[in-house]
């Protein structure tokens, strides 16, 4: 990748696994949907030929897919039970190509979230009793649960199948021809500006900057967010639509951003990296009470945030960075210079392989004082 995060070279040949339970699916809309579904499958994996990625498709609970691979069909009705299919089928096929990404689609209902115990234990401090992730459908085992070996993705679903198939052809539009976008955007919660400095000097250049208080995201002003990449680390609340800021001399919170205010932005092809607690809470929620599904609904190519609580520097004031703010500032560097701030991993070609690699560096240099906040 290039200093403004553009592609410049052909990335080498890769092979994904796109996987699924059609039933579940099935079960959200008509027989008319599903069928949209697998045309838009089809569409992307041509267009993903074209670029040097094969795609691999697999339903779990199809019996003649699975028995293909010498495996038998299975209903996802967990997380656990999904994860130990999904594992499977990646051994199966990597017996004839190794797979190196993994592509779940649709949402909770369809390929459940897997549920992990919170490791902060004191609920004062952090009222998550679970963790919702996907990073175990990439774990070869659950010791390599915080920095998986093959990069995962998700499609969501949204407003029924036809949604979905949006999504499909929109992923396989970009594989033909990705979105002339340059530049980042940054928006901050002022308190911590200083502590994420080092993580705006990593974005892709010209930079966007924006604090709060000071700024609001409107309808009026989602111009600004036409850009590559996206830098959010402001208060996120569980289950309150509103990403805030937090105004110290009144003791209040402000808003800085809505999902009515994202509806407004074109963020096609866009990387969203969000710091925001629950930033990323998708369960229970629809675009209308949630930035990151409205996001997505506007076109974001790639939304990564935690589901949960998160940490960051500011908790962590002896670091130069650290926790989420260490994992963004690797993951920023990898995609601008397709490699991590100290050239620890190179050759990045994906958004899949950046945040792998700065989960990797993040491990190699916390390993010996990973804490229950690191792990989380």
């Amino acid at each position: 990748m290039s200093r403004d995060g553009s592609v410049t070279a052909r990335a080498r040949a890769r092979h994904q696994l796109v996987v699924s339970a059609a039933g579940p699916l099935a079960r959200r809309d008509d027989r008319t949907g599903m069928r949209e579904v697998l045309s838009a499958l089809e569409e992307y994996q041509d267009a993903a030929r074209g670029s040097g990625l094969t795609v691999s498709e697999i339903w779990l609970d199809d019996p003649d897919d699975m028995a293909r691979l010498g495996l038998t069909q299975h209903e996802p009705t967990s997380g656990e039970g999904a994860v130990q299919a999904v594992r499977s089928v990646i051994k199966a096929l990597d017996a004839e190509r190794r797979v190196d990404s993994v592509l779940l689609l649709g949402d909770d209902e369809s390929i459940p979230f897997a549920r992990v115990a919170n490791p902060v234990r004191q609920r004062f401090v952090d009222r998550d009793n679970v963790v919702l992730t996907d990073n175990t459908y990439g774990a070869d085992s659950d010791a390599q649960l915080l920095a998986p070996s093959i990069p995962v993705g998700r499609l969501l679903g949204g407003h029924g199948l036809s949604a979905l198939a949006l999504r499909l052809r929109s992923v396989a539009r970009e594989h033909r021809s990705r979105p002339r976008k340059r530049g980042s955007y940054a928006f901050i919660n002022r308190e911590w500006f200083e502590e994420t400095a080092a993580v705006v000097k990593t974005l892709p250049f010209p930079v966007i900057r924006r604090q709060s208080p000071g700024h609001q995201l409107t309808p009026e002003s989602t111009d600004e967010l036409d850009t590559a990449f996206l830098y959010f680390n402001l208060h996120g609340f569980a289950n309150q639509p509103a990403w805030r800021g937090f105004n110290p001399a009144r003791g209040k919170y402000v808003t800085a951003v809505t999902p009515a205010a994202l509806r407004q932005a074109n963020l096609e092809g866009a990387t969203i990296f969000c710091e925001n607690c629950y930033g990323a809470q998708l369960v229970g929620n629809t675009a209308a009470t949630s930035c990151a599904r409205m996001a997505i609904d506007a076109g974001a190519r790639t939304f990564i945030g935690p589901t949960g609580l998160a940490y960051g520097s500011f908790v962590n004031p002896t670091a130069v960075l650290g926790h989420s703010d260490w994992l963004a500032a690797e993951f920023f560097s990898a995609c601008s210079s397709g490699e991590t701030r100290q050239g620890e991993v190179r050759n990045i070609e994906t958004v899949g392989e950046a945040l792998q690699a700065a989960r990797q560096v993040y491990m190699k240099h916390r390993k010996d004082t990973l804490t229950a906040f690191d792990r989380k």
